[in-house]
């Protein structure tokens, strides 16, 4: 995973022409996943992907250790906590799934009773701490199940993983390119040029607008 430091500095060393062409390479891509593996080219970073396992693929291990039709045959006393905690969970990734959608801030303590990774029949509870800005949250995310699986030994090693190319994806317009979010200050900036000048320029500026 590439830290922001990193992401940052790369982006900042393009030059206004190689932004362009690289934003022209972005919106060849046929869909988001072509998106994406665009962005990664534009950071200047190579996922090992073969050395690293996929969200998905963790997320099944999980659940076939603690989903709560697995767990209520033998362990009754702890369906109904892992169903609430696996339908926040869920709710989560859909928002994480949906292009161009992120999560609210969130502050969460999600508590799952999970089969033990060496005797199956010990059931154990352990917290997926949930912790999001309402921005764009995929590297905190990230950490926050990183050490999830860790604790957890669902992966072994430091719980690194990489995210499916479902995840985390920009929406698209009719020509099939990405749309990029519009900032907030440029959003703002037509409202701070109204509060300036005359009445009478506002009232041309509106019109404009119109």
């Amino acid at each position: 995973m590439l830290h922001r430091s990193t992401q940052l500095y790369a982006l900042k060393s393009l030059s206004g022409v190689g932004m362009v062409q690289s934003i022209r390479n972005l919106s060849r891509g046929r869909n988001n996943q072509g998106w994406q593996k665009a962005a990664t080219r534009i950071h200047g970073h190579t996922e090992l992907k073969s050395q690293m396992s996929d969200f998905n693929g963790l997320l099944r291990k999980f659940l076939k250790r603690s989903h709560p039709d697995l767990i209520k045959h033998s362990h009754p006393e702890y369906f109904d906590v892992n169903t609430t905690s696996l339908q926040v969970l869920n709710d989560i990734l859909e928002i994480a799934k949906t292009p161009g959608k992120h999560p609210s801030m969130i502050t969460k303590d999600l508590t799952f009773y999970i089969r033990d990774a060496k005797v199956s029949s010990k059931v154990l509870p352990h917290t997926l701490k949930i912790r999001t800005s309402g921005g764009h949250c995929r590297s905190s995310l990230t950490e926050n199940f990183e050490e999830f699986f860790r604790i957890t030994q669902i992966t072994d090693g430091d719980g690194k993983f990489y995210w499916n190319e479902e995840y985390f994806t920009l929406p698209v317009n009719s020509n099939n390119q990405p749309i990029v979010e519009e900032r907030k200050e440029d959003s703002m900036r037509g409202e701070w040029e109204e509060e300036e000048g005359s009445e009478e320029e506002q009232q041309r500026r509106r019109r404009r607008r119109h």
